[in-house]
Order: structure tokens, then C-alpha cells, then sequence
């Protein structure tokens, strides 16, 4: 049950784990289907971009991420600024 409120209206972080992962280059390789994979792969690519650019660049990334986010922020560089949007 989830606290009452307008502060708890709306989810304010969503976590999914994933487990028992395989390394690609374990896996025995499927004579019809690779294709399908890789529209399946290429549509979440643009599913996660388009969360992103909706809700901030920050919404969703890899879990192996996580720690890289704290350690290498955005910044400035010299006089280039970043094209994030």
C-alpha cells in the first residue's frame, strides 16, 4: 500500500532487474530468427531515445551506467557546449 498524498500520485522512479543474463557470444545462434532480434533490439534503442528526449536524458539508461553517471558528469568543455536535446 502506498502512502495517500499529492506527493505520492505519481511514480517517482521505476526499476527493473534483470537476471540470470547470458553473455551474447554464449549463445548458440538461430538460423531464422537474428533478424527479428535485431528489429526488437533496434526498436527499444528507439523507444529508450524517445523516453528520453520526452522526460529528460537522465530517465532511462543501463544499469551499468549508474556509477558512470556520478563519476562523469556533463560539462563544458573549452567552448563547446553539448548538444543534449
Amino acid at each position: 500500500m502506498r502512502p495517500a498524498g499529492p506527493l505520492y500520485e505519481r511514480p517517482f522512479l521505476v526499476s527493473v532487474t534483470l537476471t540470470h543474463l547470458v553473455p551474447e557470444a554464449l549463445h548458440t545462434l538461430s538460423l531464422f530468427n537474428a533478424l527479428d532480434r535485431e528489429a526488437n533490439r533496434d526498436q527499444l534503442a528507439v523507444t529508450m531515445d524517445q523516453l528520453n528526449q520526452k522526460y529528460g536524458t537522465e530517465t532511462l539508461y543501463f544499469a551499468s551506467m549508474h556509477l558512470a553517471k556520478a563519476a562523469a558528469p556533463t560539462r563544458i568543455a573549452f567552448h563547446t557546449i553539448p548538444d543534449l536535446f
